[in-house]
Order: structure tokens, then sequence, then C-alpha cells
């Protein structure tokens, strides 16, 4: 049995004198008790797949980190990016102009190129890995994917996200047990007299809800029923918290098509 290690209960003791044994023991007398609750372990080649895309998403990470590290030294030096590149950043051009800057100076020629040299290099690594994405996903996840991508909002990179971190839709016995392993379910703290909403859990998929929640901005520019819900809920509370509940309704939406096999279709509004 795997377990959660926060959701295995302990004592102030416990917790200030840790060692094995007590561990050991504490596990041992909430497994006798029935306590402990495993949690769902993919099969292995659900979690090879899966490393593709987690790759993708650390090295858009490091790409986007790079490029602001070469904006930071270009700002720090007093180097103004021309009006030109403003709204058309690391285009070929761009790059070209940045290089022509590190040769123009021996002394911080030597940094900028190789700062250079590493955005080109994890681009090229970006590119190379968005086709074996491509591959997996025209292959062995196309009717997946397609069933997916029906729903608004949805494209291929967050359809396959969507895929290799569920897993199988139907191990969770309903939405709720779903909605509680994306993360869209509310946190509260209550004691006594005092009730205080922590608002969205911090137990999610991180990246997973991040990009349901963009995929939500999106759908309902393309979905009159989607934006009909999203305009009824700023009436009563603010735009960010009503994308919450947009991307809930997506999520619903990707569970009902998956468990169906049937393709989405969009709704209108009377």
């Amino acid at each position: 049995m795997v377990v959660h290690a926060a959701d295995v209960s302990t004592s102030d003791k416990e917790r200030k004198r840790k060692t094995d044994k007590v561990d050991a023991l504490k596990l041992a007398r909430h497994l006798a008790s029935g306590d402990l609750k495993a949690i769902h372990v993919p099969d292995e080649t659900i979690q090879k797949e899966r490393n593709i895309i987690r790759y993708r998403g650390r090295l858009v990470g490091d790409l986007n980190r790079s490029k602001s590290r070469l904006k930071s030294l270009l700002k720090y030096q007093g180097i103004e990016i021309p009006m030109l590149y403003e709204k058309n950043n690391w285009s070929q051009n761009f790059l070209n102009w940045v290089e022509q800057q590190g040769l123009k100076d021996s002394l911080l020629g030597d940094t900028l190129l190789l700062m250079l040299e590493q955005i080109k290099l994890l681009r090229q690594l970006l590119l190379k890995t968005e086709n074996k994405l491509r591959q997996l996903r025209k292959n062995k996840y196309a009717s997946k994917v397609k069933l997916v991508t029906s729903v608004p909002g949805i494209g291929p990179t967050t359809a396959m996200l969507y895929l290799l971190e569920v897993g199988d839709v139907h191990r969770f016995k309903g939405f709720d047990a779903l909605n509680d392993f994306i993360g869209f379910c509310p946190d509260k703290d209550s004691s006594g007299e005092t009730d205080r909403d922590c608002g969205i859990t911090s137990r999610r998929n991180k990246k997973l809800r991040s990009l349901l929640i963009e995929a939500a901005w999106n759908a309902i520019r393309m979905d009159p029923a989607l934006m009909n819900s999203y305009e009824q809920l700023c009436k009563r509370m603010k735009r960010t918290h009503a994308i919450i509940r947009i991307a809930r309704k997506l999520l619903r939406r990707l569970r009902a098509v998956m468990i169906s096999g049937i393709e989405y279709q969009k709704g209108v509004v009377a």
C-alpha cells in the first residue's frame, strides 16, 4: 500500500521526536486500525510517457528564465531594446540584434553571447521535445486527443497533459474525486466561532490546474454558453473567481467526453 505522507495523522510528540522506529510504529498502528487510505499508483507505461510532457514544462520554464536574465543584463548595462523589437521579442531578427551588441563590446560580449547560445540550445531542445510529443499524440493517443480537444479552449498540449496526468478517468468514483485531484475545490479553516475561507485549495496538480484556467479564458471567447455563465458569475464575484468556476465546468466536460466517448457539442444561449 502506498499512502500520502501528509495524510498520515501524527501527534505533537511524534513530530518532535521523529525517528524511524516512531514512524514504523505509527504506520503499523494506523494500518491495524484501518485508518490508512491508499493512493493511486499509475502503471509503468504511463509514468514513462508522462516524463516527456513534464520535461517540456521544465524546458519552457528554463527558456523563460534564460530570456529574462538576458533582458535584465541588457537593461543593467544600459542597452535599450529598439521599439521595433518591443512587441516582437525573440524573433530571429531580435536574436541577430543581440548578437551584434555582443560583438560591439569585447568585455560584455563573452557573457552576452554565452547567454544567447543557451537560449538557442533550449529552443532546439524544446522543438525536439515538441516533435516527440506530437508523435505520441498522433499515434497512441490520437482518438483520446480528438475527444478532449473537442471541448472549447482545450488545445493539443493541454489535452496531452490532461491524459497523461489523469490517466484512466474511471479510477475516480465521481466528479468530486477528480476535482479534488486537480484542485478546484475551496479550503476552509474553522475552529469554534472562527470560520475563515482560505480560497482555492493548495493541494492540487499545479501544472494541470494552471493550464485549465488558461483554457477557460479561451473557452469563454469560443463558447456562447460559457460566456453567458461567466457574465452571470461576474455580477456577484470577481472575474478571477468566476474563471475558476468556468475552469471547473471545463473539467466536468472533459470527464464527460472521456466517459461517454462522444465529442463535445458546443452549447448555445437560448
